[in-house]
């Protein structure tokens, strides 16, 4: 809650920010719909009859209503100032590299109510410059509010009206009303003048991508792509505490696992939390690839040998599990036929993957993948010996979906399958495939597509299609498997569920086993078949005995 006068909802598809000023006793309600590319809809929107009826509000001053993208609101405690924090559609449209590409309009204050007039206190400027930050630097290439469209939250101190807290990337500070800002806790410590000791001499920081804050008990609580943290409102330069042992939160895209002295390694991809690796026996993970982390391969003979992914298909290959001896030995070598690449641009590139791109090892020959952009490529079946530069690349392009599609799943047994959206929306689309019995894929739909099939099996090599849904759940599937018992195995967005294979349009479904209420992106059999993984988008890692 941006202050205990406030509230707030959002949804992918169109982002809105709704409060409710203190002083008004609740008859006042003011919304704000901000959809980050533009729209007719975005606007500022007032209730004077406790939310029944919205009217559009008249904006005044400074505040560029005809460019609002995403954009936050909140109040002082008692209602005498407000302030905005308002992403720019034109410069989402348009970014601009001289500018670092962010996309921040700017931060707004009245002291006349919701329409204004507002004032312009800051943009991105004043908070890359003699702040603090990390992203101030213009050689790291990134200015505050880069990604303003997805970082948003605002929150003004209960018993100071002039005291804000800012998070887009970073976490940032105002004791003036937005004149001056600090950052109190920077993207990260890299390239701060106190890391030229160490990067331990920095104090520590949150982690980044800022999304929620809350004030009680005289604490800040902000919330990130990393969990929660705290520190004291007024504590100034302190800096923040991790509040995560124990929340068990992390967002997993793909997870999978392979032997290694002990038992199994099991390796996972995760949103905004790089690549975890759960060795046998320990009891902490360690994170041997940073960023965001995507799909992953293990060998199933050696789990020290692995592909992750970043995003847009940027593979890395190990195959030591991820560690640099310190001499000269490299941890990790870039394997990408994507254009987005970190350390060289390949001849051809893909240029259409999606952000978490899938791709997978042949059941029929491990050492050979298939991955999906745009494109779908083939590594000859040179497994951990692939190899990729700007000048030679062992992945070949053998099919083209078409300009402006993205292969969303793919799947490989001697022939390959794929599935490809053009343009990626949310009307529906195929997630995953299992190509071990005749070729399983099953579609994904979204609420407002409810009422399709979610897992479509095909015996003719995929010229005809049944609908075996069955008595699912209409809630969106995202993964199947089949195991050596003939059981299909079906990740969903409300849980996992079974049937027994070569039912057709008659299968029958039940839950299998209990997990949280979280959506279960992937299901991974363990090496030897005994186990499933399932990989959580927001509970972790969880394993069950394969049925």
């Amino acid at each position: 809650m941006p202050s205990p006068a406030s509230f707030s909802t959002r949804s992918d598809d169109f982002p809105l920010e709704v409060v409710e000023p203190a002083s008004t006793g609740g008859s006042v309600v003011d919304a704000v719909v901000g959809w980050r590319a533009g729209s007719n809809c975005n606007g500022i929107y007032e209730s004077t009859d406790g939310g029944a009826h919205f009217s559009p509000v008249t904006v005044t001053g400074a505040l560029n209503e005809g460019d609002m993208g995403r954009t936050t609101i909140a109040y002082s405690a008692n209602g005498s100032n407000v302030y905005a924090l308002v992403q720019s559609a034109g410069m989402f449209n348009h970014a601009r590299t001289d500018q670092g590409g962010t996309i921040l309009q700017g931060i707004y204050k009245s002291d006349t109510g919701i329409g204004g007039s507002w004032t312009k206190v800051a943009e991105w400027r004043n908070l890359q410059n003699n702040t603090g930050s990390a992203l101030g630097n213009t050689s790291h290439g990134y200015h505050p509010g880069v990604q303003a469209w997805y970082n948003q939250f605002l929150g003004v101190d209960p018993a100071n009206a002039n005291h804000i807290f800012l998070g887009l990337e970073e976490v940032f500070e105002s004791f003036n009303g937005g004149a001056t800002w600090r950052a109190a806790g920077p993207y990260w410590n890299f390239g701060l003048p106190c890391s030229a000791a160490g990067l331990d001499n920095c104090p520590a920081t949150t982690h980044p991508d800022q999304h929620a804050v809350a004030f009680g008990n005289g604490k800040v609580y902000v919330g990130n792509d990393g969990g929660v943290y705290s520190r004291g409102v007024d504590a100034g330069t302190a800096s923040f505490d991790s509040l995560n042992v124990g929340l068990d939160t992390l967002q997993y895209y793909y997870a999978d696992a392979g032997p290694v002295a002990g038992g199994d390694a099991i390796w996972g991809g995760l949103q905004d939390n790089g690549v975890s690796l759960l060795s046998p026996g320990a009891t902490e993970m360690v994170s041997p690839f940073g960023g965001d982390g995507g799909d992953n391969i293990v060998d199933h003979t050696n789990g020290d040998h692995a592909v992750n992914e970043y995003v847009d298909l940027d593979m890395a290959l190990t195959t030591n599990g991820g560690k640099s001896t310190g001499a000269g030995d490299p941890a990790y070598r870039e394997i990408s036929p994507s254009c987005f690449a970190f350390t060289y641009t390949p001849s051809p590139c893909d240029p259409n993957a999606r952000f978490i791109a899938p791709f997978e090892p042949d059941a029929a020959n491990p050492a050979h993948w298939v991955a999906g952009g745009e494109f779908v490529w083939d590594n000859q079946g040179k497994g951990w010996n692939t190899t990729c530069s700007a000048t030679a690349c062992d992945w070949k392009i053998v099919h083209d979906t078409g300009a402006g599609h993205s292969i969303t799943a793919i799947g490989v047994n001697g022939s390959t399958y794929v599935a490809w959206c053009g343009p990626c929306n949310a009307a529906g689309f195929a997630r995953g495939i299992d190509t071990v019995f005749n070729g399983f894929s099953r579609r994904w739909t979204n609420s407002f597509s409810a009422g399709e099939g979610h897992v479509f099996e095909t015996t003719d090599g995929g010229t005809t299609w049944t609908d075996i849904s069955g008595n699912l759940p209409d809630a969106p599937g995202d993964d199947i498997v089949l195991t050596a018992s003939g059981k299909l195995v079906e990740a969903s967005d409300i849980g996992v569920f079974v049937a027994s294979a070569g039912q057709g349009a008659t299968t029958t479904w039940s839950r299998y086993g209990t997990l949280p209420n979280v959506s279960v992106n992937d299901l991974q059999l363990s090496p030897d078949g005994s186990y499933i993984i399932a990989a959580t988008h927001g509970r972790g890692l969880w394993k069950i005995a394969t049925p």
